[in-house]
């Protein structure tokens, strides 16, 4: 039989990772075939049901699954270790039909609850028996109210009728689609109609890109990620940002589905509004300065040194009256010391590179040109020119495999290096084996020799590269068990090999996860807890602005995921672990030209603060996505096309340095005396953020009022 090479994006809230595997022609058929396809993934068999995807003869046999016998057995005899396997194979054969037959199982076995019972199985029987207790008492209730649903065959039952709230159609009737368009303007989404609502937006859209492809800029693909995923994490945002994208859909209706015809919408220019308050400051003056320009664009930035606004304060009794607004300050008292201070390696102050382009060095995205002038240290390499276990085993386009794999990426690293700048490289331990949308990281013990000789070539082949993450976003990639297995199996290496070397976890995004415990507890029962020198923390983005049903104040979000990961980390026995914010951004603006709140300004501003909230808690380091725009994220319009320091022209014609731009060299420069400063946060008064930064006798604040 014929084989191919493939090589597939896997895309999270942010990052991207190239994933390779040799398949057969006829499963690459299916992988083309079906590769935009959502589709639902159950672990023991590793096999993914697209949701338009027909069964075939080959399948049917075992598909054909009585649950009552199953529900029979448990009732006899509670699960247990000897009979757990046989029973997950039968409850797993029942629910991946289930989902074939476009059947909603949410209710009795949510993706989560069939990872983490797979998860269990392998590392805990007795815990995953108790689990599965718990889904067949579920599953016993779902079958007395849909006994049609308790053989299942090869031939699908008849389509649920539309008003099942379980019913999941692909496409609505134009009548369906007007139905719920004329609903909407009547009352607002939420949770007794919004499956219905998502399945008539999408349907409608689909129509309309029949005439218009620019609806893609309305309808993106994050919207209908987070429209169909996050139901459960923040229902009111996404019933608010169904109601946005209908009116929007309805205003480009009108518009004779001509962009061109529509004037986008403008962010508001709200009037400035001051607090007065009072800071304790232990010296006789102190200098505050802006620390976002006050202008517009970075366009009007003509002289740096000058845009800031600078005044000296004089201290009454010890206490500076400072007026305060939402754009944030920077008070400096002065100090008993005094000289210039350089940045190390010890600087806060990161960023992110994922260029893609073979000859990277070169590349207007390639972050090493501006280390020197915006005054970030640290390069993150993420993606492509991070270094990737399949890649190494299997090659890729432009890539032969072994060495010379990573002969291709030694001349891009040692170009940062001679930069001044250091290095947090991503390693992808995943061998590949599993392929998108299930959880593509996948390591095992038949891997670790092949791994092995991977980390070692990659310690020899950049031997001043000392900091390495393993990958990014695990939590939605990976399995708690595998990325365990990694961590502990790479950290080994390095202690070996390497042993001034540091190993980071990567990142998470689920706010309310446990993947994390999972990890630690695998990472315990192998008698390998010290398998990690820092923990990635909650990575931090905007997304769908101009929705304010559902919204969450992000900074709040961060400290209330600090406090969880220090909780976790500490229950474990990890105590003052250092931690880092490895992925973070903001949009400066919009494909969508019916949404309002997007600038500039504002990306400046939620910069300074993310990065001192960061900083504020505890966070040794932050790296911000990316120097330059990208255009056509994940090949659709994306606000992660907007994110960066830099214009990219082919989003808008634009190609100056933004002010989020200015914002950052000023902040890396204000901080350079100050890399590992004792910081706490200041109480004072309501409605007004500040945190103190100490150091060898120097002091600075940042503030803001909320």
């Amino acid at each position: 039989m014929k084989s191919f090479f493939i090589v597939i994006v896997f895309l999270g809230v942010f990052g991207f990772t190239i994933y390779s595997q040799e398949i057969s022609e006829e499963t690459a058929a299916n992988v083309f075939k079906h590769g935009g396809v959502q589709c639902r993934s159950f672990n023991i068999a590793g096999t993914c049901f697209a949701a338009d995807t027909q069964e075939s003869p080959s399948m049917s046999q075992s598909l054909r699954i009585n649950i009552e016998t199953l529900l029979q057995q448990a009732k006899a005899a509670k699960t247990a270790p000897e009979n757990l396997n046989e029973r997950l194979l039968t409850l797993e054969g029942w629910a991946q039909a289930m989902v074939q037959r476009r059947f909603d199982i949410d209710s009795v076995l949510p993706r989560e609850r069939s990872i983490q019972l797979n998860d269990l199985a392998r590392v805990n029987p007795e815990e995953a028996s108790k689990l599965m207790e718990a889904i067949l008492k579920d599953l016993g209730k779902f079958i007395s109210l849909h006994p049609e649903y308790a053989q299942v065959t090869a031939v699908p039952p008849p389509m649920p009728p539309l008003d099942n709230k379980n019913a999941i159609r692909d496409d609505l009737s134009q009548s369906e689609i007007d139905k719920a368009r004329a609903e909407v303007k009547a009352s607002p989404t939420n949770s007794s109609n919004i499956k219905l609502r998502a399945m008539a937006l999408k349907s409608w859209v689909k129509l309309i890109s029949q005439k218009s492809k620019d609806v893609n800029k309305i309808y993106s693909n994050e919207i209908d990620m987070f429209i169909n995923s996050f139901q459960k994490e923040n229902p009111e945002k996404v019933y608010g940002l169904t109601d946005k994208t209908f009116a929007d859909l309805e205003r480009y209706a009108a518009s004779g589905y001509k962009l061109s015809n529509v004037n986008p919408a403008k962010d508001r220019e709200e009037p400035v509004k001051y607090t007065t308050v009072s800071l304790a400051v232990n010296a006789k003056e102190a200098v505050v300065s802006d620390a976002v320009a006050r202008v517009k664009s970075g366009l009007e930035v003509q002289n740096y040194h000058e845009v800031f606004k600078t005044k000296t304060v004089s201290t009454q009794n010890g206490l500076l009256s400072i007026a305060v607004s939402t754009l944030p300050l920077i008070v400096e008292p002065v100090a008993e010391a005094t000289g210039r201070c350089e940045a190390s390696w010890n600087s806060p102050f990161g960023i992110i590179d994922v260029e893609d382009g073979v000859d990277k060095v070169n590349s207007d995205f390639y972050a090493g040109k501006s280390i020197k002038d915006v005054g970030y240290k640290w390069i993150r390499f993420l993606g492509p020119p991070s270094v990737q276990y399949m890649i190494y085993k299997n090659g890729a386009p432009n890539f032969k495999p072994g060495d010379a794999y990573l002969e291709h990426l030694k001349a891009l690293y040692d170009h940062t290096l001679a930069q001044g700048a250091m290095i947090l490289l991503t390693i992808n331990p995943s061998s590949g084996k599993e392929m998108p949308p299930q959880r593509v990281g996948t390591f095992s013990q038949n891997d670790i020799q092949g791994y092995t000789e991977f980390i070692q070539s990659v310690f020899r082949k950049f031997p001043q590269v000392k900091h390495f993450t393993m990958d990014t976003e695990v939590d939605v990639a990976w399995k708690p068990y595998d990325y365990a297995l990694a961590l502990a199996t790479t950290k080994k290496i390095m202690n070996e090999h390497c042993r001034n070397c540091k190993l980071y976890t990567g990142g998470y995004v689920n706010i309310s996860g446990n993947f994390f415990d999972e990890v630690f507890f695998s990472l315990k029962k192998m008698n390998a807890a010290n398998s990690f020198d820092a923990f990635g923390l909650w990575h931090t983005f905007d997304l769908h602005l101009g929705v304010k049903r559902g919204d969450i104040d992000k900074f709040e979000m961060m400290k209330t995921q600090y406090k969880r990961t220090t909780t976790l980390l500490n229950n474990y026995g990890y105590t003052n672990m250092p931690v880092f914010l490895g992925e973070t951004s903001t949009p400066s603006g919009t494909h969508n030209p019916f949404t309002e709140g997007y600038s500039e300004l504002r990306q400046a501003t939620e910069l300074v603060k993310i990065y001192t909230t960061a900083l504020g808690l505890g966070a040794f380091r932050v790296f911000w996505s990316n120097i330059k725009d990208y255009n056509l994220y994940g090949g659709g319009y994306s606000s992660f096309d907007y994110t960066a320091l830099i214009h990219n022209p082919q989003n808008d014609g634009l190609s100056h340095k933004k002010l989020s731009y200015y914002s950052y060299k000023n902040l890396a420069e204000k901080f350079r005396c100050f890399e590992g400063a004792r910081a706490s946060e200041v109480s004072i008064g309501k409605g007004i953020t500040a945190y103190k930064f100490e150091k060898d006798k120097r002091t600075i604040f940042v503030l803001w009022a909320n």
